[in-house]
């Protein structure tokens, strides 16, 4: 899919999978609109539009995405849109399937499984990625006595109701929709990725030279979203920590997102000169920039206990150490298998601390530690994952 970020390349990786192992895939999408919030050209001319695209029959439907009235209410008003649309354009070819795996949040995704079993005999699988509202509750963003978060507890109690299985991508979430919503078909389906596409490559493409850095620097990289659940603005400072400690350190950080022009306004007005922004690159184009970063920082504005961000299983399955926050599911793994440092979320002189111990080990130590990355990430190989899925999607078949 031409989007960025966690889910659509999940999504487009396990569908492209199963389509491979002889599945008849089709995926239901919006029409491209992040991380800017705007539909990208070329797809801005009709409600509907249909490819085939690497076995995969995708539908893409169009979306409302207003301006001017909160990120909730806009939010609801673009979910609600997809919702509509999705069912005008795509219900037929829901209907004819087995199986409909639904991508939790949004939430109003999950509402269309309740469409679904009561005009179809298709088995649902919600998909729950992140749940909400109760990691939005975990990033302190809504309050849990509120009537949005009753609303939206609500609208994913119906959700699960209606759904034949929930899966879910890391251990944490499981106990959490066991313990909160009582789930009893419940299924992890772990986050993954492709070890043989992120594999360790030498001889790439070469992105220090076209940045103009010398081969002496050592760079942390990050690639991905520029948004507010990443808080990049923790880099930033400590950026600013680190140029007079350390001259041989650079960070680049690669992407978008709505905090973009802020960064790169502070980049300038506050004269950081030991960072370097650059825009989004093609999903393609990812392994040799991993193969450039000698570390990657995975950026949280604060802990997470049930998430894992999907960046983690690239720079592992790139033999890349890892800079994680603290008190996480992601800062347990790194910490058991010796993958890379911990820091305090939006903590910079924590953070600037674990870069100046990750550049100053020994360089034995330092290629173990990218090996030990490398190793942990088979584990979450991309096929080993569908072979899963799969299997639980025979299950769920036979078992009605």
């Amino acid at each position: 899919m031409p989007e960025m970020g966690a889910p659509p390349a999940r999504i487009s990786e396990v569908a492209e999978s199963l389509s491979e192992k002889g599945h008849d895939v089709s995926v239901i999408t919006a029409v491209p609109n992040r991380p800017l919030g705007k539909i990208k050209k070329g797809y801005d001319k009709k409600n509907y539009y249909h490819s085939y695209e690497n076995g995969i029959h995708i539908h893409r439907v169009k979306v409302f995405l207003p301006k001017g009235l909160g990120s909730y209410f806009s939010r609801l008003i673009t979910e609600a849109s997809f919702f509509f649309f999705s069912f005008f354009y795509a219900f037929s070819i829901i209907r004819k399937s087995e199986v409909i795996i639904i991508q939790n949040p949004p939430l109003f995704s999950g509402l269309f499984a309740c469409l679904v079993k009561c005009l179809s005999n298709t088995k649902v699988i919600n998909w729950c990625s992140d749940i909400w509202p109760d990691l939005l509750i975990e990033l302190g963003s809504l309050k849990k006595n509120s009537l949005i978060c009753w609303s939206m507890k609500l609208i994913q109690r119906i959700n699960f109701a209606c759904s034949d299985s929930v899966a879910v991508t890391t251990p944490n979430s499981l106990n959490v929709l066991q313990k909160n919503y009582k789930t009893k078909n419940a299924l992890l389906w772990r986050n993954a990725v492709d070890t043989y596409f992120f594999k360790p490559n030498k001889n790439g493409y070469d992105y220090r030279k076209e940045w103009g850095l010398s081969s002496n620097k050592f760079i942390i990289g990050y690639a991905g979203l520029h948004g507010n659940f990443q808080n990049l603005n923790t880099i930033l400072d400590a950026c600013k920590l680190l140029r007079n400690k350390n001259s041989k350190i650079h960070v680049v950080l690669v992407g978008d997102g709505i905090q973009k022009e802020h960064l790169n306004n502070r980049k300038l007005n506050e004269n950081i000169e030991n960072l370097t922004l650059f825009d989004s690159l093609e999903r393609d184009a990812m392994p040799d920039l991993l193969q450039s970063f000698d570390a990657i920082v995975i950026p949280l504005a604060r802990p997470m206990p049930s998430t894992i961000p999907s960046k983690f299983y690239e720079a592992l399955a790139a033999g890349k150490p890892s800079i994680v926050v603290s008190d996480s599911e992601i800062s347990n793994m790194v910490d058991d298998n010796k993958v890379g440092k911990i820091y305090i979320y939006g903590n910079e002189q924590s953070l600037a601390q674990e870069i100046i111990k990750l550049v100053d080990l020994d360089k034995n130590s330092f290629k173990k530690m990218g090996e030990n990355a490398r190793k942990l990430s088979l584990e979450f190989d991309r096929q080993k994952i569908v072979t899963k899925i799969e299997s639980d999607l025979k299950n769920l078949l036979q078992r009605f």
